[in-house]
């Protein structure tokens, strides 16, 4: 029993000693690439742009050592670096919105990514995407427009309301509309043609957190991504913080401290 005491009180020690130094000490080790969740261009899409940087993005993270740069590349060309734009739930996501409009072409094209952490280990992308403009319109989701890859929009409600707009294109009965979204939970949904010109579809989501929603059109001849977005709703799991678990050690280290000097006095 004197043993297990005396283990309590050290294992105690320890922790309180954690959550004091906690984080002022921080060793990095990291022997991994970054993760990448998602990538506009995806490789084998085709897109409904005119101008790249408006498509141009990518979603990554790096938990151990942080994400260093992104680089972009199209049709073996000039490197464009990425600037970091926002967080969509623990993703992180870096796109070309600042530089100025680069027209592209209809046809097929090729894109690398590049991706580096802060302990300098890439993660490389590359593949083929397609540019149709036959097919052209404006998506919205709960009344909001969706105007670029990168946009995360911020919700109260787990009901959304997804629109398409035909603002160019073939006869409405020969184009099917829908998104295919992922997160916490996944699916596809159909959107019926509601009325000229425009497919509408309200779904109600049963878990909360951050969805990525990629919202497509076919017109007989191909399927379009039009849009992507991430939607965040109320009732995601929350990040624990560094300060969590500094409060954290700190408490169990005196608990167990404690327990071992109750058990010391009933002896």
């Amino acid at each position: 029993m004197k043993i297990e005491r005396l283990g309590l009180s050290m294992l105690g020690c320890v922790l309180l000693f954690i959550g004091l130094v906690y984080p002022m000490v921080t060793v990095v080790m990291d022997d991994s690439p970054p993760e990448v969740y998602a990538t506009a261009p995806a490789d084998g899409v085709t897109y409904a742009i005119e101008n790249i940087n408006d498509l141009v993005s990518v979603q990554c993270r790096d938990l151990e050592s942080g994400i260093k740069a992104v680089s972009f590349k199209l049709d073996g060309g000039v490197v464009y670096g990425l600037d970091f734009k926002t967080n969509a739930g623990n993703w992180e996501i870096w796109d070309m919105s600042n530089y100025s409009p680069i027209p592209i072409s209809s046809g097929s094209h090729t894109f690398w990514f590049g991706i580096i952490n802060n302990n300098d280990l890439t993660t490389e992308i590359s593949g083929t995407f397609d540019v149709y403009i036959e097919l052209q319109g404006k998506w919205y989701i709960n009344n909001i427009e969706i105007t670029d890859p990168n946009q995360v929009v911020r919700v109260t409600t787990k009901t959304l309301t997804f629109k398409f707009y035909k603002t160019q294109g073939i006869e409405d009965s020969a184009i099917s509309c829908w998104y295919e979204y992922s997160g916490p939970s996944s699916g596809q949904t159909d959107m019926p043609n509601t009325a000229p010109n425009t497919w509408e579809q309200s779904q109600t989501f049963t878990a909360g957190g951050t969805y990525n929603f990629v919202l497509k059109a076919n017109d007989g001849r191909t399927t379009v991504t039009m849009a992507i977005a991430n939607i965040e709703m109320p009732g995601g799991s929350p990040e624990i913080s560094p300060l969590l678990w500094r409060v954290s050690f700190i408490f169990v280290g005196i608990l167990l401290i404690a327990v071992g000097v109750v058990r010391k006095k009933k002896k």
